[in-house]
């Protein structure tokens, strides 16, 4: 089974649900190569103990080139366009951003029976 290499921006009240439920689909190929959190929040600590990487911006930025998306949960638009700038100024053309819309999607394709947390105003590319 192909791997997927994925990193999370965000670890707030979504993005920690998002990252509970992605660490339980590993059988599956999906591997969380690291996340990007400021706060103390739940979400930080559960990447801790689950021996996530937690990195800043940058370092995300430099280890892009191994990593197929990264799901921008932080419902900050200022933030997802410094990210693709970031990427864009290293001639990353293979890292997919997807936002809180495309997050939602796959909650339903997973099939859980709660709805997505939906606690950002703003969506969008």
């Amino acid at each position: 089974m192909e791997q997927q290499n994925i990193a999370i921006i965000g670890l707030g009240r979504v993005g920690a649900v998002f990252l509970e439920r992605l660490l339980e689909l590993d059988k599956h190929g999906i591997n969380i190569i690291c996340v990007a959190e400021l706060k103390e929040t739940s979400g930080r600590l559960l990447a801790q103990d689950n021996e996530v990487k937690i990195v800043e911006l940058d370092e995300m930025v430099a280890m892009s080139s191994k990593i197929e998306i990264i799901f921008d949960l932080t419902g900050d638009e200022k933030i997802r366009k410094v990210l693709r700038d970031k990427l864009a100024s290293i001639n990353n053309n293979y890292t997919i951003v997807a936002p809180e819309n495309i997050a939602k999607i796959i909650w339903a394709v997973m099939g859980n029976q709660m709805p997505f947390p939906d606690f950002h105003n703003k969506k969008g590319y």
